[in-house]
């Protein structure tokens, strides 16, 4: 009898951490900020993702198409863009 309760709390132990676990990869899924960066590289304008270290895959001829751009991908993930300086930010983490 004891060791039936204890395979019982074991097994709702584990239960509890793979369900935190998932709500935990699952949420930061979804309340991923993506801040961005203008960089020049050569005679074009990048997007750098501050959060994923990388560069988004579209070069820009000018600085404001770049930055329109990053304002329309944070607008279509729900979020508020602000340029500061030469990074579009989120308004809500300001």
């Amino acid at each position: 009898m004891c060791m039936y309760k204890e395979l019982k709390n074991l097994y709702r132990f584990s239960l509890i951490v793979i369900k935190d676990f998932i709500n935990k990869i699952f949420l930061s899924n979804i309340l991923l900020i993506m801040p961005y960066q203008i960089k020049k590289v050569g005679k074009k304008y990048k997007l750098y993702n501050l959060h994923k270290k990388v560069f988004v895959n579209k070069e820009f001829n000018s600085r404001e198409s770049a930055i329109s751009a990053g304002k329309n991908y944070m607008k279509y993930r729900k979020e508020k863009p602000v340029l500061v300086g030469n990074k579009i930010l989120n308004k809500n983490k300001i």
